[in-house]
């Protein structure tokens, strides 16, 4: 099922995150926010892939979704109902921060270039850039925002070369 409707949201700050280093899309707090004003919620995932954006979530319909994302216009290219409505929630994960929290708190601890964060059975996982520059993969303590795990991940592959030589 393909959308083409354009997301509007009141500016933000300057200072929100971008999405990956260099990017001029959107940034995370304005892709949250902008879902939320088209009657989104319960996002438990959002994460940049290439030339687009993949959020899950329960659109206002009440439907747990994917949807695909421009994210530069913010347009929504496409959203695919799930097959099960049923997200591995429970209600423990009630008091659990916000997926944009989360996003407060790793940006507050010195991460830049988040590129994912999603929500799993007993955490959050991320995916974004430490203060020193290197890429990493988090653990997010679901209640207090805290790091409980953090790993190296490999730089990104260089495009081939596509010389004539």
């Amino acid at each position: 099922m393909a959308a083409a409707v354009t997301l509007f949201v009141p500016a933000l700050a300057q200072d929100g995150s971008a999405l990956a280093s260099g990017s001029a899309g959107l940034s995370l707090h304005e892709v949250h926010f902008r879902l939320e004003r088209m009657g989104y919620r319960d996002l438990t995932k959002i994460s940049r892939e290439h030339d687009k954006l993949r959020v899950r979530a329960t659109d206002a319909q009440g439907r747990r979704v994917d949807a695909e994302i421009d994210p530069v216009s913010g347009d929504i290219r496409d959203t695919e109902i799930r097959r099960r409505n049923v997200e591995h929630a429970n209600s423990e994960q009630a008091s659990w921060l916000t997926m944009h929290q989360v996003l407060v708190k790793l940006e507050a601890l010195g991460y830049r270039d988040i590129e994912e964060i999603d929500r799993e059975p007993d955490h959050f996982h991320a995916k974004a850039t430490d203060a020193r520059g290197q890429r990493v993969r988090l653990a997010v303590a679901p209640r207090s925002g805290d790091i409980e795990g953090s790993a190296a991940r490999p730089a990104p592959r260089s495009a081939p070369c596509t010389s004539g030589r």
